[in-house]
C-alpha cells in the first residue's frame, strides 16, 4: 500500500505546485499614448525591470505583458520620453495605461568610435535596395482605404476660459476630460471625420485616383462637407519616404534613407528586434541640424530585404517651420509578395503651437488604414482623369454602416470625441467665431441661398467717382448645383453714376467639368488692370488699389459670353466671345485719328469698341481640382508648368466694331523645387497684338507705385509707363526657407527666412500704332502717354528681401537697373506684403 501511495503523493504534489505557478502569473495589458496629445506611441518597449521580460507596443500603442516571476513594478521606455515606472499587484490580472511625457533631450550625445559606423553600412544596402522596395515601382496597385482626423484645441488655460467671450462654454470646458488619462492635458475636440475609399496608382505614367466611398464629418463651422470630403480622404496622407523629399505641409523634408541622407543625418544602430516574423535593425536618426528640414525619430530596416518595416519620424519647434510645434509621423509596412513594399498604417500629428501666452494651440491627427490590397490591374488612362471623387451618397450612411466599414472598433476615447464634438458645435459663440473667421478668409458672409461680398471691396476712392461704395453676392448651392448668379452694384459720390456687374453661369456637367457663363458690366477700371471676372488675384493689394490717386481711368461696356471645358487630366479649353467698348475717364491724353492715312484732314475720337472670339488652351500636367460647391480649386500642376496659350480674333465689321482685332498670348509658370537649396516660382508671358489699335487697347504693363508689393507687377514701374503691342517678360523668384538664416545663430531663432527675385521685360510698338494718335498727346513733354520699350534695352528690377517677420511680414529691397531718365521714377524702393506660409 505504500509503494501505490507514494506516487500518487508525488503526483498531487507535483499538480498543486503546478496551480500554484499558475496562480502566480502576472498578466498586463494596456495602452501608451502620449501625455499631451493623447496620439498612441507605437513600438514603444514595455518592460519589467530587472528581467529580460519584455514586449513592444502595437501601432494603436496597446500593449500584453505577462510573467511568472516574482515582480513589483513595470516600465516603458521609447526614445524622445522620460521613462515611466508603475507599481503591479504580483499575481493578477490587470490594466495599466502608461502617459509619456517628452524629454527636452531628443538629440543624445553621439560617442564616435574608432572603425566605421554600423549604421552606415545598413543605410548603404537600403538605398541600393530602394528599386525593389519602392512602391511607386509596382506597375499599379489598388487597396481599400479608411481615415479617421480629429482637430481638438489644447493648450486652454483657466485665463482663457475665464475670458468673456467663452462664457457660454466655460461649463462644457470645466467637463472635459482628459483624453490622454491621469497624466494627459485636457483638450477640447472641435472636429472629427472618418472616409472609407478605394485608392488606385497606376506607373506609366504615374497616376493616382481616389473614389470616396462614404464619408462622415461634423464640426465647428463645418455647414457642408463636399469640399472637406475631397481633403480627408487618402491622397493627401500619403508619403513615400523612398523618395528623396518629401512635400509636407509645402515644405520638401529630406528623407532619411534619401540617397544623400549622410550629408543631413546622424544614424546611431540602437538594436536588432524581432517585429512578428522579421528580423530588424532599429536605427535611430538625428537631424545634423537642428534647423533644417530633416526628422528625428526610428527607423525600422527589415534584415534580407532592407525595406523599411516601421518608421516614427518628428520634427520640432526648432525647424524652420511657422506654427508649427511638432509634426510626427508613423508608418508600417507589409510586404505586397511583389517585391515592394506597401503602407498598411500610418499616423500623422500635427500639433500648431500658441501664436502668444495668451491664445490656445490646436492638434490635427490623421489616421490612415490600408487593406485589400489587390496588384497589377492596369486600368485605361481615362479612368485617372478625375484624381478625386465623392459619390453622390457618400454622406448618407447609417451608423451600422460605419460599425461594420471601419478597420478597427470606435475605442470610448474616440466615442467620446465624437459626443464632444456635437456638443461644442452646438455652443453660440463658437458658431459666431467660426462664422467670422469664415468671413475673414473668404470675404463672404453666407444669408441662407447667397454669399455677400466681397467685403474688401465695400468702400474705395479714386479722383473719378470720389467715395466709391459697393455690395456684391453670389448664389450658393443651396440656391441651386447647377446656376449660379453673381454681381454687385457701386456708386461714386463725385460723380453720381451708378455701376454694375451681372454673371450667370449654368453648370452643364460635373465630370467632365463643363459651363457656360453669360455675363455684362458697366464700370471704370484704371488702364493697365487685366479684367478676369473668374479669377482674383492679391486680395490685399486689390483692396488697397480701391483707394487710389490714379488719374487714368477707362469707362467699360463689357459683354461675354464663355464656356469652359475640361478635356482630360492634362487639357482644358475656354472659349470667349467679347463685345468690349471703351471711353476714357479721369485727367490723361487720349484720341486717335478715324483716318489715320490722312492725319491732316482726319477727324478725332477718343471711344472705340471692339468685337472678338478668343480660343485659350491650358496645359497643366496631372492637375488636381477639388469641387468648392459650384466652384473648382486648381491645386496645381503635378509636375512640370502650367502653360496657357490664347487666340484672339475679330474683324471690324462684325457687329460694327471700330477695329480689327488680333492677338496670341503665351503664359507659362511653375514652382520648381530645389531640395536643400530651396523653391522657386518662374513666370514667362509673351504676346502679340497683329492689329491696329489704339494704345488702351494694347498691352499697357502693369505697374506698382503703391506701397505694397505684388509679385503680378513691376514693383518700381509707374502707372501707363509702358505700352506694347508686342513683348515678353521672364520673372523669377528663388525662397531659400532659411539655407542661410538657419546658420546664424541670433537671426535662426525667429524662422526669418531670405528670398531674392528679378523680372525682365522687353518690347515694343509698331510704327502704325504710334500714328495712330497725334504727336502732341504722344509727345506731351508734361505728360506723355507712353513710353516704348525695345528688344535690346529691357526694363529690369531686380531684388531680395526677408520674410517670415512675426509669421507674416515680408519686406522687398528692390532695384530698378534701367530706364532711369524716366520722370518720376526711382532706382530704388522699399515694400512690404503680408503673406501666411507654415
Amino acid at each position: 500500500m505504500k509503494s501505490s501511495f507514494f506516487p500518487f503523493l508525488l503526483v498531487l504534489i507535483f499538480g498543486v505546485s503546478c496551480l500554484q505557478v499558475k496562480a502566480q502569473e502576472t498578466i498586463i495589458t494596456g495602452k501608451v499614448t502620449d501625455a499631451k496629445t493623447g496620439e498612441a506611441v507605437p513600438f514603444a518597449r514595455v518592460f519589467f525591470p530587472n528581467t529580460t521580460t519584455a514586449t513592444a507596443t502595437d501601432f494603436d500603442g496597446n500593449y500584453r505583458l505577462k510573467t511568472t516571476l516574482k515582480v513589483d513594478s513595470i516600465g516603458v521606455l521609447f526614445v524622445g520620453y522620460i521613462t515611466r515606472i508603475k507599481p503591479v499587484k504580483y499575481g493578477a490580472t490587470q490594466v495599466i495605461n502608461f502617459q509619456l511625457v517628452e524629454s527636452n533631450t531628443m538629440l543624445r550625445e553621439i560617442v564616435v568610435k574608432p572603425g566605421e559606423n554600423p549604421a552606415l553600412k545598413i543605410m548603404r544596402q537600403v538605398i541600393e535596395h530602394k528599386e525593389q522596395n519602392d512602391p511607386d515601382k509596382l506597375m499599379a496597385y489598388e487597396c481599400e482605404s479608411f481615415n479617421r482626423i480629429d482637430i481638438s484645441v489644447d493648450n486652454i488655460s483657466d485665463k482663457i476660459k475665464n475670458r468673456k467671450i467663452f462664457k457660454d462654454i466655460r461649463e462644457l470646458m470645466d467637463s472635459v476630460i482628459k483624453l490622454s488619462g491621469e497624466d494627459g492635458k485636457p483638450i477640447l475636440p472641435i472636429f472629427v471625420s472618418e472616409t472609407v475609399s478605394d485608392f488606385y496608382y497606376t506607373k506609366n505614367p504615374r497616376r493616382v485616383k481616389e473614389r470616396i466611398r462614404a464619408t462622415k464629418l461634423t464640426g465647428v463651422g463645418i455647414e457642408d462637407g463636399s469640399l472637406v470630403s475631397q481633403l480627408l480622404g487618402s491622397t493627401f496622407q500619403q508619403y513615400n519616404f523612398y523618395e528623396n523629399w518629401n512635400r509636407i505641409l509645402e515644405k520638401d523634408f529630406v528623407s532619411p534613407i534619401a540617397n544623400s541622407g549622410n550629408m543631413y543625418y546622424i544614424y546611431t544602430l540602437r538594436d536588432t528586434v524581432w517585429i512578428g516574423n522579421t528580423f530588424c535593425y532599429e536605427i535611430q536618426v538625428n537631424p545634423k541640424r537642428a534647423q533644417d528640414l530633416a526628422f528625428t525619430g526610428t527607423i525600422w530596416i527589415a534584415d534580407t530585404s532592407f525595406a523599411l518595416k516601421r518608421v516614427v519620424l518628428e520634427v520640432g519647434k526648432e525647424a524652420n517651420l511657422n506654427f508649427i510645434q511638432k509634426l510626427k509621423i508613423q508608418q508600417e509596412l507589409v510586404p505586397s509578395g511583389q517585391g515592394p513594399w506597401v503602407q498598411s498604417k500610418a499616423r500623422i500629428l500635427v500639433d500648431v503651437a500658441q501664436l502668444t501666452e495668451n491664445t490656445a494651440g490646436m492638434l490635427a491627427r490623421f489616421y490612415t488604414s490600408n487593406k485589400s490590397y489587390t496588384y497589377n490591374n492596369i486600368r485605361p488612362a481615362k479612368f485617372y482623369e478625375q484624381k478625386i471623387e465623392v459619390e453622390e451618397d457618400a454622406q448618407n450612411y447609417t451608423t451600422e454602416y460605419w460599425d461594420k466599414a471601419r478597420h478597427d472598433s470606435l475605442t470610448q476615447e474616440e466615442k467620446y470625441v465624437y459626443s464632444m464634438v456635437d456638443s461644442v458645435k452646438k455652443v453660440p459663440t463658437l458658431k459666431t467665431l467660426a462664422e467670422l473667421a469664415d468671413i475673414a478668409v473668404n470675404g463672404y458672409y453666407t444669408i441662407g441661398k447667397v454669399d455677400a461680398g466681397p467685403y474688401i471691396y465695400a468702400l474705395g476712392y479714386n479722383r473719378v467717382e470720389g467715395y466709391r461704395f459697393r455690395l456684391g453676392g453670389k448664389t450658393n448651392a443651396q440656391f441651386s448645383r447647377k446656376y449660379v448668379l453673381k454681381g454687385y452694384l457701386a456708386y461714386g459720390e463725385r460723380d453720381r453714376k451708378f455701376k454694375y456687374s451681372a454673371q450667370a453661369e449654368y453648370i452643364i456637367s460635373r465630370k467632365p467639368w463643363t459651363k457656360i457663363v453669360f455675363y455684362r458690366k458697366e464700370d471704370i477700371t484704371p488702364l493697365g488692370i487685366v479684367d478676369r471676372p473668374d479669377e482674383s488675384g492679391d486680395n490685399l493689394f486689390n483692396a488697397v488699389s480701391t483707394i487710389t490717386s490714379l488719374k487714368r481711368f477707362g469707362w467699360y461696356e463689357d459683354n461675354r459670353i464663355w464656356i469652359e471645358k475640361t478635356l482630360n487630366k492634362n487639357f482644358s479649353q475656354k472659349l470667349i466671345i467679347q463685345n468690349t467698348s471703351f471711353s476714357p475717364r479721369g485727367i490723361f491724353p487720349f484720341a486717335y485719328y478715324n483716318n489715320p492715312e490722312l492725319p491732316a484732314s482726319s477727324t478725332l475720337s477718343n471711344n472705340y469698341t471692339l468685337n472678338f472670339v478668343t480660343l485659350e488652351t491650358r496645359f497643366a500636367y496631372n492637375e488636381t481640382f477639388l469641387q468648392n460647391d459650384n466652384e473648382r480649386i486648381s491645386l496645381g500642376a503635378d509636375k512640370g508648368p502650367e502653360i496657357t496659350l490664347s487666340v484672339s480674333y475679330g474683324p471690324a465689321a462684325a457687329f460694327g466694331g471700330s477695329f480689327d482685332f488680333s492677338r496670341v498670348q503665351l503664359d507659362i509658370e511653375q514652382y520648381p523645387n530645389w531640395g536643400v537649396l530651396g523653391n522657386g516660382y518662374y513666370a514667362f508671358h509673351a504676346g502679340y497684338y497683329f492689329s491696329r489699335l489704339p494704345y488702351p487697347a494694347l498691352e499697357v504693363h502693369r505697374g506698382n507705385q503703391s506701397f505694397l508689393y505684388n509679385s503680378q507687377t513691376y514693383n518700381l514701374m509707374r502707372f501707363f509707363e509702358f505700352v506694347s503691342d508686342h513683348y515678353a517678360a521672364f520673372s523669377y523668384e528663388h525662397y531659400f526657407e532659411g539655407l542661410m538664416t538657419n546658420r546664424v545663430p541670433l537671426i535662426k531663432k525667429l524662422k526669418i527666412r531670405t528670398f531674392a527675385n528679378t523680372k525682365f521685360l522687353v518690347g515694343g510698338i509698331r510704327k502704325e500704332n504710334i500714328s495712330l494718335h497725334p504727336s502732341t498727346i504722344l509727345n506731351d513733354p508734361t505728360q506723355p502717354a507712353f513710353y516704348t520699350l525695345s528688344f535690346t534695352k529691357p526694363y529690369w528690377e531686380a531684388g531680395y528681401g526677408i520674410e517670415n517677420i512675426l509669421h507674416l511680414i515680408r519686406i522687398d529691397f528692390i532695384h530698378r537697373l534701367t530706364y532711369l531718365h524716366h520722370p518720376d521714377v526711382s532706382s530704388f524702393g522699399v515694400k512690404i506684403s503680408m503673406q501666411f506660409k507654415l
